[in-house]
């Protein structure tokens, strides 16, 4: 019973922090903070959680070729993942498993979640990104709409994409590709803070 409540929570926060993060996105106020972080680990993790937390579905972690260091914002970047996974396992009902892959290809990581669902109809792909649009064969299916305006947005702070490619009644992947190399503002802000600690060290050091 504890561990219910505990995973009902992380999945009230979660959403919680999908609305909260969509409306700063929304706003132009998203706040990016990119550091090194283990991807493979927060893939893991994510795909341990939902497992936990939807227990009807799998989730097939590929992630062989998953980068343990990578630069962005993990924050914004395990808040983008998870909700494709939760709305891979929502909009799939009829299937007992979603994947989950990750690998680097030229100077990107890509991220990518499937689903054996109901997917959608291909006049409405390239509104997915809209905030509070939700497809039109949605049959009921609770949902915002917000969830995946936010994956957008990461993926735009990140110098990255969200692709989509889906069919209805059999599935849908979405694709997060992310540059392995920062936005220049960051790494000049990363090269200032470098250059201003090694001027501390050397002024330690003269002491």
């Amino acid at each position: 019973m504890a561990d219910r409540i505990r995973l009902s929570v992380t999945r009230l926060t979660g959403l919680m922090e999908t609305f909260l993060l969509s409306s700063r996105a929304e706003s132009g106020a998203l706040d990016f903070n990119p550091a090194a972080f283990d991807v493979k680990g927060v893939l893991e993790e994510l795909c341990d959680m939902h497992d936990k937390v939807s227990p009807s579905h799998t989730c097939r972690a590929r992630l062989g070729d998953a980068p343990q260091h990578f630069l962005g914002d993990e924050r914004l970047v395990r808040q983008a993942v998870s909700n494709l996974i939760s709305n891979a396992i929502k909009y799939s009902r009829d299937a007992d498993a979603i994947e989950v892959t990750c690998f680097v290809t030229g100077d990107d990581l890509v991220i990518s979640v499937r689903d054996w669902g109901i997917g959608i109809p291909a006049d409405e792909v390239d509104r997915l990104g809209s905030q509070f649009f939700r497809a039109s064969n949605h049959g009921g299916i609770m949902g915002t709409g917000v969830g995946l305006h936010l994956v957008t947005a990461v993926a735009q702070e990140h110098g990255g994409a969200l692709s989509v490619d889906s069919e209805v009644g059999e599935g849908s992947v979405f694709t997060l590709t992310l540059p392995l190399s920062q936005p220049m503002e960051s790494a000049r802000d990363d090269a200032g803070e470098d250059a201003g600690e090694d001027a501390e060290r050397s002024e330690e050091v003269a002491a």
